[in-house]
């Protein structure tokens, strides 16, 4: 229930009555007299003063940020995973000695210097033996072997592609190794054992690629028949 202002006509008094009371009996409060009906009781209330408003938060802008060029995408995403497999093999080296000796330039310069001094005087000044040089050429170029595996191992432990194009692609060991790999040690011995015994190791695949491949060439012409004297000749 809400009352409503009114007005005397003869003191002008301002009071509120009921919005339930009788119009026609209304009296002012204060003098008394009577307030006809007829006359505009109501007195028209001021305009309530507006409210203010709180302004609507509007959401922070967002800025817009560039998609980066796809060679960054790829170049980030490399630099990544080198970093994540520096960190796995670094967690799973628990021999102190090895990974100082990975990380140290002086070290690594040392060992090669004597690897390659030792390797080049037996190789080819040392007085030895037929028997003996034949067998320090073999086991020289087996370690060079045994080298290559450990670089394919380590490609493929950092990348899968690089591992594949170490494998598949002549040479590319070597180039990943000297420019994209981090195993100074085994750098080391590598380029040691190439000076030394790289000439021996070169014959050796030389000879076996010959022989695989006229093996193959026999193969293909006797039809797969291994017992044909015309081309085995036994």
């Amino acid at each position: 229930m809400s009352d409503i202002p009114v007005q005397c006509p003869a003191c002008s008094n301002q009071f509120h009555v009921s919005e339930y009371a009788d119009r026609d009996n209304l009296v002012c409060a204060k003098c008394g007299a009577a307030i006809p009906a007829s006359e505009p009781q109501a007195v028209t209330a001021e305009a309530p003063a507006p409210r203010l408003r709180l302004a609507t938060a509007q959401p922070p802008m967002t800025p817009v940020v560039q998609p980066p060029s796809a060679e960054l995408t790829v170049t980030q995403a490399w630099m990544r995973r080198r970093q994540q497999n520096a960190k796995k093999k670094s967690s799973r080296r628990h021999l102190s000695l090895l990974t100082r000796l990975n990380s140290s330039t002086w070290l690594n310069w040392a060992i090669f210097i004597i690897l390659a001094g030792v390797g080049i005087y037996f190789r080819f000044f040392a007085p030895l033996s037929a028997a003996v040089h034949g067998e320090l050429r073999y086991w020289g170029a087996m370690g060079l072997l045994a080298c290559h595996i450990t670089i394919i191992i380590s490609a493929f432990s950092d990348e899968t592609f690089q591992g594949i194009l170490c494998l598949l692609v002549p040479g590319y060991s070597l180039y990943y190794l000297f420019s994209l790999s981090d195993e100074h040690l085994l750098r080391a011995i590598m380029a040691a054992l190439a000076l030394a015994f790289g000439l021996d190791a070169w014959q050796y695949l030389n000879t076996i690629s010959k022989d695989v491949f006229d093996g193959v060439n026999r193969w293909m012409q006797a039809g797969g028949d291994t017992s044909n004297r015309r081309i085995y000749g036994h």
